[in-house]
């Protein structure tokens, strides 16, 4: 067994699981949760490894600059959010520099996260652990239940309809919040109908609380406008001044659009993309995805296959698309884009939640014919180490032989 060890450490850096890090005197890196860049703190040892070591935060000797009071009653028991006793703009630096870390072998400048407007009370989906008559959250890592009297990470609405309930049974809670109201469901709580996220002159989009769906509305409309400008259908896509494209239509029908959209979900992006007659080929395999995905985009043509299988009967039957949009699980995708770059697509763009496996499969990507033109990152949920990530990837031959 290890004798708790305690030692000094000057911490310089947030890390990506969400963990402050320095160096030890043997110049290996300690991982520290609570722990803030720029500061000196008293830790004891609780993880020992060759290059690395975890530990936990005894004592702050010097606070750093960054160190902020926590908004939340709960931070620091609570494992929902990680990053609650450093600035806002410290935050964002840090999702910058995590991916600024993970994508330098791709050679591509990083832009954003820009801030978000609203760094709390701006959580639109939870999902909590029920116990009998009580609603709360696991810690970091650990499944010891912490039940919370607030929550200022959600949107005030949201955290109403959560604050009185009393769950009859134990389990998991999912709840939603959108233009008609709040959906709970889970733990015998369950009220409300399927909630519509689409923005005012959208056509809806109705998803349940369980289902995925980003969890700020803000965050979301920004990575939906990256997500289509780059897909080649940014606003008015395909409608060409006044009656001028109709006039043509009738001589000459104008090629349409194809576009291939992998791990739709219930179709966030889908229901945009199929906008103005583009003919979207969407692929999602979880029923339930699926089922909401047929309403919230009728006009795609859905593939309820799994992804690589999918991808692998296009380009053996020839088909082609001239953009493909994917939002993979936080794994990534590596076992399918030898196939995704085989259909020859003129761009494509990567939706991911993990800048490590985003990074892997940008560089088989490359090795496969197509770079990184652009990444932008999103912050969809502060007070958390999470960040999202869009790349826009274009064939490398480029539009010819560069001059």
């Amino acid at each position: 067994t290890m004798r708790p060890e305690t030692m000094e450490i000057r911490f310089h850096a947030l890390a990506f699981g969400g963990e402050a890090v320095g160096k030890d005197p043997e110049g290996r890196a300690v991982f520290c949760l609570y722990a803030a860049p720029m500061e000196r703190s008293r830790v004891r040892l609780v993880e020992r490894h060759k290059t690395w070591a975890r530990a936990a935060l005894e004592r702050v000797l010097a606070p750093g600059p960054d160190r902020v009071e926590p908004r939340c009653r709960h931070f620091g028991s609570c494992g929902g959010c990680l990053w609650q006793h450093v600035s806002y703009a410290c935050q964002l630096a840090a999702k910058k520099a995590i991916v600024e870390g993970a994508i330098r072998r791709i050679g591509i400048e990083l832009e954003g996260p820009p801030p978000t407007d609203s760094p709390f009370g701006a959580r639109r989906r939870v999902r909590m652990v029920a116990r009998v008559g009580r609603l709360g959250y696991f810690g970091f890592r650990s499944h010891k239940f912490v039940a919370v009297e607030e929550c200022p990470a959600m949107e005030p609405r949201l955290w109403e309809a959560l604050r009185g309930a009393a769950p009859k049974r134990d389990g998991e809670v999912s709840a939603l919040s959108g233009s008609n109201g709040v959906q709970i469901l889970g733990a015998g709580l369950d009220r409300g109908e399927s909630v519509d996220l689409a923005e005012p002159g959208e056509p809806a989009f109705r998803v349940p609380a369980d289902a995925f769906a980003q969890a700020s509305a803000s965050g979301d409309r920004a990575l939906r406008a990256t997500v289509l400008e780059w897909a080649g259908r940014g606003t008015g896509a395909g409608s060409g001044p006044g009656g001028a494209s109709e006039a043509a239509a009738v001589s000459a029908p104008p090629a349409t659009f194809r576009i291939l959209e992998l791990f739709t979900g219930a179709g966030n992006f889908t229901r945009l993309l199929a906008r103005d007659g583009a003919a979207v080929v969407a692929v999602e395999r979880e029923p339930r995805a699926v089922e909401w995905l047929r309403k919230n985009a009728p006009s795609a043509e859905i593939d309820a296959r799994d992804a690589s299988a999918a991808v692998k009967a296009f380009q053996e039957a020839g088909r082609r698309f001239d953009a493909i949009v994917l939002d993979p699980p936080r794994g990534g995708c590596a076992n399918l884009l030898a196939d995704l770059a085989a259909l020859a697509p003129a761009r494509i763009v990567y939706v991911s939640c993990d800048p490590m496996t985003l990074a892997r499969d940008l560089l088989a990507l490359a090795s496969l014919g197509y770079r990184t033109e652009r990444l932008r990152a999103f912050d969809l949920m502060p007070q958390t180490p999470h960040v999202e990530c869009v790349a826009l990837l274009l064939p490398a031959a480029g539009a010819g032989p560069i001059a």
